[in-house]
């Protein structure tokens, strides 16, 4: 068991004592913004994926005359 979880357990209901983890907010966070820039890059890369094998393509046409 975690150690925040005892120390909940222990209080009483009668406490008046709040347990946060603003930690664990600020890793959603992050890991949001983490997921939206492993999109945006994977984007970026197909594109220029797609726009390097026109370029391959547009070569290769103009080398046939």
């Amino acid at each position: 068991m975690q150690k925040a979880a005892v120390v909940q357990n222990a209080m009483t209901l009668q406490a008046n004592a709040t347990i946060s983890a603003p930690l664990m907010k600020e890793f959603k966070q992050v890991s949001i913004i983490s997921e939206f820039l492993g999109s945006v890059l994977t984007v970026v890369i197909v594109f220029l994926a797609i726009l390097s094998s026109q370029l391959l393509y547009s070569l290769m046409l103009s080398d046939v005359d």
